[in-house]
């Protein structure tokens, strides 16, 4: 079969578990009524994923499951497909159990699968990134972009890496401003005002999230308000998010920073 050789193939088993209960509820759920609509004639094509899914789930192997789930974003397409297209109201009920347990599986594992650098690791030495788009796209669209930022991190450089370990990055919301330097000189700077530095995650996709939420808000500012990024050595801000910041910081960032 050929999950059993894919498992032959990659013998070293991902530390990180997170697939909990998913594993029970693939052989109880899924399993249970896929095999219920083939015994009745429905959906004989899958019945060689039925069994390796079986397999899978006895196992609990995190492993296992995961190289499933090509498998079974393939089910949740195809097979929803054709039950749809069978008018017999005796099935009504294993239809929707079927769909809903496939759905409930995929928007649970699949965006841990994809966060893991190990699991992430084991699909692409078998799926290449339209495939693994695929099974993204089948738990939720919007985890393409998860996706994207795990494949990122994965194939970050060393010197990526070592940056993103000595250094913090920060975005905020800037505009021009004009001081008077010194009080009632009549003598005017130009500086940096910043209305709260923020600490991210290049890739975390909330942060991403946060950053447009940030964009939308200048935009409602006016011409003058920007976001921008910073990044800064490690320590220099302990703060996830901080407003109070010395004027030499300040003059820093404001030499430093770049627009997003």
């Amino acid at each position: 079969m050929r999950l059993n050789h894919l498992l032959e193939a990659d013998n070293k088993k991902p530390q990180t578990q997170v697939l909990g209960s998913a594993i029970k509820d693939l052989d109880r759920s899924i399993y249970t009524t896929l095999t219920h609509l083939i015994s009745n004639g429905h959906l004989e094509e899958f019945e060689l994923t039925a069994e390796a899914i079986h397999h899978a789930a006895a196992s609990g192997d995190d492993k296992a499951v995961v190289l499933m789930l090509p498998d079974i974003a393939n089910l949740a397409e195809k097979a929803a497909k054709k039950l749809y297209e069978i008018e017999d109201d005796a099935i009504y009920l294993d239809r929707r159990w079927l769909i809903s347990a496939i759905a409930k599986f995929l928007q649970s594992v699949v965006p841990a699968v994809i966060s893991s650098e190990p699991y992430l690791k084991l699909l692409l030495k078998h799926h290449d990134e339209v495939e693994l788009g695929r099974i993204a796209k089948s738990a939720n669209p919007s985890l393409l972009l998860v996706l994207d930022l795990s494949l990122k991190k994965l194939r970050s450089s060393a010197a990526d890496k070592k940056f993103h370990k000595e250094n913090d990055t920060f975005v905020f919301i800037g505009r021009p401003k004009f001081e008077e330097v010194p009080p009632g000189s009549g003598n005017y700077k130009k500086t940096l005002e910043i209305e709260k530095l923020i600490k991210v995650d290049p890739y975390n996709v909330d942060d991403h999230k946060m950053i447009h939420a940030l964009k939308l808000r200048a935009r409602a500012q006016g011409e003058n308000s920007q976001v921008f990024k910073i990044n800064l050595p490690k320590g220099v801000i302990k703060d996830r998010a901080t407003s109070d910041l010395p004027d030499w910081l300040v003059g820093l960032i404001d030499k430093n920073k770049e627009k997003i």
